[in-house]
């Protein structure tokens, strides 16, 4: 109330204002940067300090004549660099970009960008074992196209931060291109990686088709078998009859899915990433990724966030929702160590966030 009445009753050219919402709920405090930006004027300028993302959101939408300035502290140093608001205003307006809340970001000392909602549980996770304190936002793009997209806009307004993708990103040489020109590399550099894709892309061709439906046979045969017991059987009663034949329905969804993604080329490197790959073909990946990973682009060299404990006994499954909870379940009772694979992955991202590597 303080701050309203002081812009409406005084005549300053000039106003201070320190975190002006505080004790305020977000749509409260989205109202109050409507109205600090109503009341800034070519003859009134209104200075704030702030962690909200709320009210920057509500100065954003009500002027473009605003200067919005980012303040880091690395050590005894303060860095300050000047925002575009037009840029904050593309986030804003993007449906996708602000239910992910990546403007949040911005209040961050660092910002790490995933695929999915389970990535940045499980990252979070984590990446607090690793480093208690870590000021990092974890961000879910809700698709590895937008994991690049995300990241050069926290590039663009000085927010230090690192994409994480699964292995078959490198599964389509277009998408791996447009991945490729957000990290603005060099024309050496994109040509060595593109060229490293196609042999890996060439690899994943390799299980032959009579490979595939001896395995297809197998599985169906296995499906067929279970159709003709729960058929066969007989119930005490109707209901346990329903509810047997219901688990059989369940069953035969899941070897389904199974069954399709197991006949596509990129099953195996996607659940065992460079390990699935001839040994000669992995130093090579191993170059591509560090090309990648020098500009903030991690791929996760064990394949797939479903790989990322099988060194802790939770193996791969199609079942995402099953695999997340356990995960989540371990992730406090583990020890961090950096000979294994998580740990490994997730120091090497923490140091280039923080600039120690």
């Amino acid at each position: 109330m303080g701050i309203v009445i002081a812009l409406l009753a005084t005549n300053r050219s000039i106003f201070l204002i320190d975190e002006p919402e505080v004790f305020l709920h977000p749509p409260q405090a989205f109202r109050m940067g409507q109205f600090l930006a109503e009341n800034a004027t070519d003859t009134r300028q209104i200075i704030v300090s702030s962690h909200s993302t709320d009210l920057l959101q509500g100065i954003v939408s009500k002027t473009r004549k605003v200067n919005i300035i980012r303040i880091e502290r690395q050590g005894n140093t303060n860095y300050f660099r000047l925002l575009n608001p037009e840029r904050l205003k593309e986030i804003i307006n993007d449906p996708l970009l602000s239910s992910a809340r990546v403007l949040d970001g911005l209040f961050y000392s660092g910002a790490i960008v995933v695929e999915a909602d389970s990535d940045a549980r499980f990252y979070h996770s984590a990446s607090n074992k690793c480093r208690k304190n870590a000021d990092f936002h974890f961000v879910n793009a809700d698709n590895k196209q937008t994991v690049s997209r995300i990241r050069k806009m926290y590039q663009d307004m000085g927010v230090r931060c690192a994409g994480i993708v699964d292995f078959d990103v490198l599964n389509d040489y277009t998408e791996f291109n447009k991945q490729l020109d957000a990290l603005e590399l060099s024309d050496d550099e994109t040509q060595k990686a593109l060229e490293i894709q196609k042999l890996i892309g060439k690899v994943a061709k390799e299980v032959s088709p009579d490979e595939r439906l001896d395995n297809s046979r197998t599985k169906i045969t296995e499906i067929l078998n279970v159709i003709d017991n729960v058929q066969k059987k007989e119930f005490d009663s109707p209901a346990k009859a329903m509810g047997e034949k219901n688990k059989t329905l369940q069953f035969i969804n899941r070897r389904c899915r199974e069954l399709s993604e197991s006949n596509k080329d990129w099953k195996d490197l996607k659940q065992k990433g460079r390990d699935a790959l001839p040994e000669d073909i992995q130093s090579k990946f191993e170059e591509l990724r560090l090309i990648c990973a020098k500009k903030g682009l991690f791929i996760n060299p064990y394949g797939e966030l479903e790989s990322m404990l099988s060194e802790h006994g939770i193996q791969p499954t199609d079942n995402k929702r099953v695999w997340i909870t356990q995960a989540l379940q371990l992730l406090p009772e583990l020890q961090v160590d950096y000979q294994k694979n998580l740990w490994k992955f997730i120091k090497e991202i923490h140091e280039y966030i923080l600039g120690t590597k």
